[in-house]
């Protein structure tokens, strides 16, 4: 599985270590950190990326702003998948979620177990199941 990189951004520092632990395990080998929606959009303008992590309740640009903003340009990751990650939980955040056309989203707390087989579904059928 060489070669799959991911961008995790999160303000969290906690949850960016819990997120690239599961990418890791699934087999990505390159991993970017941003630490708000701001630092996300930069690198998700500059550089291509297999699977995109967004928080969806960030500093400067919320996860919601930069995947709008994302959306609006043409860039290298118009079309990658962006799993997002709230701690919101209401209906009403959850169907705002799901018209920012994201791929899926997870809410918080979530094991690591569980991230890891949400992240899994992103991979190309090809990828080896998890020993």
């Amino acid at each position: 599985m060489a070669g799959f990189t991911a961008l995790v951004a999160d303000d969290s520092r906690l949850m960016r270590q819990m997120e690239r632990t599961a990418l890791s395990a699934a087999g990505f080998t390159v991993i970017d950190e941003a630490v708000d929606g701001e630092d996300a959009l930069g690198k998700l303008m500059a550089k291509k990326y297999d699977l995109v992590i967004l928080d969806y309740v960030m500093p400067k640009l919320t996860g919601a702003q930069a995947l709008k903003e994302l959306h609006e340009k043409t860039g290298p990751n118009k079309d990658t998948p962006v799993l997002m990650v709230t701690g919101e939980s209401s209906r009403e955040k959850v169907m705002e979620i799901a018209r920012l056309k994201v791929s899926g989203y997870m809410v918080k707390p979530f094991t690591l177990d569980k991230l890891e087989a949400r992240v899994r579904q992103f991979l190309p059928p090809a990828a080896p199941p998890k020993p």
